[in-house]
């Protein structure tokens, strides 16, 4: 073929140039086109010669074509170039065959081509009618071996149907802004964590009696929490009354407090009680009041007579002394005899139960009643040479006592008929093989010996100033990798392994949890550091796709005004061009 004069201009924007080279063959293909007679500037052998002067070359070629094919996509739409060409075809009244991208219409484009017939690439009869047009126009020759198709060739539609739309382009543009956004928001959170951690935090733990359960746990507890590494808080012991003792002073305490207490002093938040600052974090084990005779007072029956003797009830605010009173009210003392008790033996309320151990083995006390976990040590040493009885209590007055106070108080032999929790503990309690007594209560008779008496729920709270981080923490000591130290310090195993159960319980009786607790337990987050983790990546991840999307309906808008514009000006330009020349 001999070179001939441009006859067909393909306008187009350079990001457009693999969808132009595939037009540029179908042309080639259906028509029979002299060699350059086509100008499409992306396509090879198509394209300027090197050292052309553009604009005049492509008005040269725009004036002597017969035929201006636009290939109008979401890209060239807002190319400058291509709102020129068309002006400039428009203005040499040359015949456009205008082709839309999949997702534009007509109306995308500028004003005076508005009103021509545009074609749609994704039609399939788009270009069998684009190739008898500029065969019509041209005045060049179909090739007779290659007929019309009623479908465009399979690579040039797919092609076509790969095209970004709006949305697209819009979005693959703006994903660097909220990339930059994510990775800011990371280096921000990440910074702000640290610098948290670097601050002193200090929680106060309060415990309880020495030589009792709470003393040996709260001990284990914050030895636990030392041997953390990444422990950025410090736990303080502080040795108090018992349970009634702790529930005042955490309620009054302006610091971040963790406490030990019995349920039944109702102590924590609950709904009746809504006003109170601690929450529980954890059900720990059944509390069991004790009471122990020495075999010089021991008399028969469930609950000897105690009347002018020398009792141990347990320090002033304990859930001991109050339990113990309750349980001799209901044994048929009279309120002013249990006062009076108390009163004479108050002075006993200052020793340890360990102490208190010691001196009712040797007989210089008559009796003593010990709130704690079975297998502490001060119930060890009274028993340890069968010189002092541990009293079963009569299933009669067990019912009594639990009756009116069932949200506080069980019946501790209840436990077996639990089917979630009857193996929380043996209701012979010297069977036991972590935190038994001895195997045989020489003071008791003949073995075996059933053992009842009135029980509540130890429970851990916080308040709800203690950092999630702690409780955390806090909760991995406990439902860890170290059960068995636990419970060689009288924690139910059983309790450990039934805790959703345990708090369901206490929701069910209006004991309120910790906000900690559900985020510890929850199915989809084994512990709160990883629930912290999966925010943390859900926030930059969230803040990627805000930015993301808010900056391309930004650029969605302003292109579209822009090119709405554009086409507005050049509209308005090549009117006043046509009139200056009518003139």
């Amino acid at each position: 073929m001999s070179e001939s004069r441009i006859q067909i201009f393909i306008s187009h924007s350079s990001l457009d140039a693999e969808l132009a080279k595939k037009l540029v063959r179908e042309l080639e293909a259906v028509i029979d086109i002299p060699r350059g007679a086509i100008r499409c500037t992306s396509v090879s052998g198509n394209q300027l010669e090197p050292g052309a002067h553009v604009a005049p070359e492509l008005l040269r070629d725009l004036q002597e074509c017969s035929v201006v094919i636009a290939l109008l996509t979401h890209d060239s739409l807002a190319s400058s170039f291509m709102l020129m060409e068309l002006g400039a075809a428009w203005l040499l009244g040359k015949t456009a065959c205008p082709l839309l991208a999949p997702g534009l219409s007509s109306e995308d484009l500028p004003g005076p081509f508005q009103l021509i017939q545009a074609m749609q690439l994704g039609d399939s009869d788009s270009l069998p009618r684009l190739f008898k047009k500029v065969a019509s126009v041209t005045g060049l020759p179909l090739r007779t071996n290659q007929p019309i198709v009623s479908n465009a060739p399979g690579d040039f539609a797919q092609h076509v149907n790969r095209l970004p739309s709006w949305g697209r382009r819009c979005l693959s543009a703006s994903a660097p802004y909220g990339l930059v956004a994510a990775i800011s928001a990371a280096i921000f959170g990440y910074a702000a964590c640290s610098f948290r951690s670097q601050a002193p935090y200090s929680v106060h733990l309060l415990t309880g009696n020495a030589g009792g359960r709470f003393d040996s746990l709260g001990t284990w507890l914050r030895n636990e929490i030392k041997s953390h590494a990444d422990a950025d808080a410090e736990l303080t012991l502080e040795r108090t009354q018992g349970s009634v003792d702790n529930c005042d002073r955490i309620e009054l305490s302006e610091a971040n407090t963790v406490a030990l207490a019995w349920t039944s002093q109702q102590c924590g938040e609950s709904k009746d009680h809504p006003e109170r600052k601690a929450r529980v974090l954890a059900a720990l084990y059944p509390e069991v009041l004790h009471f122990l005779v020495h075999k010089d007072t021991d008399s028969p029956g469930s609950v000897p007579d105690l009347r002018s003797k020398k009792v141990y009830f347990g320090n002033e605010r304990s859930g001991t002394r109050s339990s113990a009173m309750r349980l001799l009210s209901k044994a048929g003392y009279k309120r002013a005899e249990v006062d009076e008790l108390v009163s004479m033996n108050s002075k006993l309320g200052n020793l340890e139960f360990e102490s208190a151990a010691d001196y009712l083995r040797k007989g210089e006390i008559d009796a003593a009643f010990f709130g704690t976990g079975l297998g502490a040590r001060a119930v060890k040493l009274a028993l340890q040479d069968g010189s002092v009885r541990l009293v079963s209590l009569a299933s009669e007055l067990v019912q009594q006592i639990t009756k009116d106070d069932e949200d506080s108080h069980f019946a501790y032999a209840s436990l077996e008929n639990d089917e979630k929790l009857k193996g929380a503990y043996d209701p012979n309690p010297y069977g036991l093989t972590n935190s038994g007594y001895l195997a045989v209560n020489r003071a008791a008779g003949t073995p075996p010996f059933k053992f009842d008496s009135i029980a509540s729920n130890v429970v851990l709270l916080a308040t709800e100033s203690v950092d999630k981080q702690f409780v955390e923490l806090l909760l991995k000591s406990l439902y860890g990798s170290k059960p068995d130290a636990l419970v060689s310090r009288g924690v139910s195993r059983t309790y450990l392994e039934q805790s959703s159960l345990l708090n369901e319980r206490m929701t069910e009786k209006g004991i309120r949890l910790n906000t900690g607790v559900n985020d510890y337990h929850a199915w989809w987050s084994p512990n709160v550091k990883w629930r912290r983790l999966l925010a943390f990546s859900g926030g930059v991840i969230g803040i990627f796709a805000v930015v993301t999307v808010v900056m391309a309906l930004l650029r969605f808008v302003g292109i579209k005004f822009r090119f709405r514009a554009s086409g507005w000006q050049l509209g308005s330009a090549l009117r006043e061009v046509r009139e200056g020349s009518s003139d």
